[in-house]
């Protein structure tokens, strides 16, 4: 199954020149302006009904010859049904056809004048007819499972986990979600609830680095496709994540992961070009050396000792205890996104992109309480532009009902 349909024949062009096209995982999203459509003309049509001499004449042929090969196919299939499956397939979309048929042609010939009482219950059964169709054509493309599949189950290790592409895909498109046959997945269902595949984590609140969602921060993005196309354990390490998954399980890199640390070294890189070389290079040690964009020079790696522990994390806002025997960079494993604010000791501290896509603040020797805290500055105009946005609608509204009373 291709992503982000640059492999169909039509959506290529679109996605490289109609601006939103490329933020989707699948151009088939897309149709649902297609189905928006048809929706619309559909409740036209039905609006315009006809109730002619010649629209019965045809609806009473339509309702006896749908009646006869429901009545035919039917009694095949009970007295000598088919061992070949498309056969009987076949046999089951003949019955469905006919069905339905013979529900339009009873419509049809049952509607009342529009200006009769009986019109509006004729309308309703019209809708219950439509509604039992579209239920019935995708029952089975629209699999259910119980509630407490979604229910948090706990995680044998906290540590972040890594896909590699080329294994994220072959787990996700050829083990469960085949696009064949959607029963694998009905039948594995508890094997994919257990996978970590993003964003499955997500019910448990276990982390993993990949993300499934068609809209992502640039930052993670840039830093995926340079982890993705190298792959070396030092960028896995560097985002926190201590494990790699394949299709047999997991391959751990490091059963302690920290998602925060100590650095004393920072290496700064004029260009982007620079940053990403250094980033690329094997011998490069996360925990030894940190590196930033900016002109301060480059210092060698050197030991750090000391600790960080995460006390508080409620998605908006971490706190971390840290203790630091020199001045040294605290390196969050986490994306580094506009609306983020750092206080170290009470004091407002800048934040810098670590490593590509990642935050650091720099803390002093000795004992220091570290907080990060989401707080987009659009938030609030966004709100209060929107809040008198619909003020001014309801005042429209009203405006205009007086004047229709007037």
């Amino acid at each position: 199954m291709p992503r982000r349909g640059v492999n169909t024949p039509v959506f290529p062009f679109l996605f490289k020149n109609v601006p939103t096209f490329d933020a989707f995982q699948a151009p088939v999203r897309w149709h649902l302006w297609t189905v928006t459509g048809l929706s619309i003309l559909g409740g036209i049509g039905a609006s315009f009904w006809w109730r002619g001499r010649l629209t019965r004449r045809w609806s009473t042929r339509l309702f006896a010859g749908a009646a006869i090969a429901v009545i035919l196919v039917f009694g095949m299939q009970l007295l000598a049904p088919s061992a070949i499956p498309a056969v009987n397939l076949l046999a089951r979309a003949v019955i469905s056809v006919g069905l339905l048929s013979m529900a339009s042609a009873f419509l049809t010939l049952s509607q009342p004048a529009p200006d009769s009482p009986k019109h509006s219950r004729w309308g309703v059964l019209v809708l219950l007819v439509l509604a039992a169709d579209l239920v019935y054509a995708s029952w089975g493309t629209n699999p259910t499972t119980n509630a407490d599949f979604y229910d948090p189950r706990p995680r044998e290790t906290a540590t972040r986990a890594y896909w590699r592409p080329d294994r994220l895909e072959a787990v996700r498109y050829e083990q469960f979600l085949r696009f064949d046959d959607y029963r694998l997945l009905t039948e594995s269902r508890e094997a994919y609830r257990d996978s970590l595949l993003p964003d499955m984590n997500m019910l448990d609140n276990a982390s993993v680095l990949n993300n499934f969602d068609p809209l992502q921060p640039s930052l993670h993005l840039d830093y995926m496709e340079l982890l993705d196309s190298i792959g070396s354990d030092a960028l896995v390490q560097a985002a926190g994540a201590g494990m790699v998954m394949d299709r047999a399980g997991q391959t751990v890199l490091a059963a302690d992961a920290p998602r925060a640390w100590l650095v004393r070294s920072a290496c700064w890189h004029t260009t982007d070009d620079s940053l990403r070389a250094s980033l690329s290079d094997p011998a490069w040690d996360p925990y030894g050396q940190v590196h930033f964009l900016g002109d301060a020079g480059c210092a060698e790696p050197l030991p750090v000792s000391g600790s960080v522990q995460i006390v508080r994390d409620d998605g908006g806002f971490v706190e971390l205890a840290v203790e630091a025997e020199r001045d040294s960079w605290l390196v969050l494993a986490d994306t580094q996104y506009p609306g983020w604010s750092a206080v170290v000791n009470d004091s407002p501290a800048p934040i810098f992109t670590a490593n590509l896509a990642f935050r650091a603040v720099q803390v002093d020797a000795g004992s220091s309480v570290v907080q990060f805290r989401y707080g987009p500055v659009w938030a609030l105009p966004g709100a209060l532009i929107s809040t008198v946005s619909l003020l001014g609608l309801l005042v429209l509204f009203r405006v205009r009902a007086d004047a229709r009373r007037d």
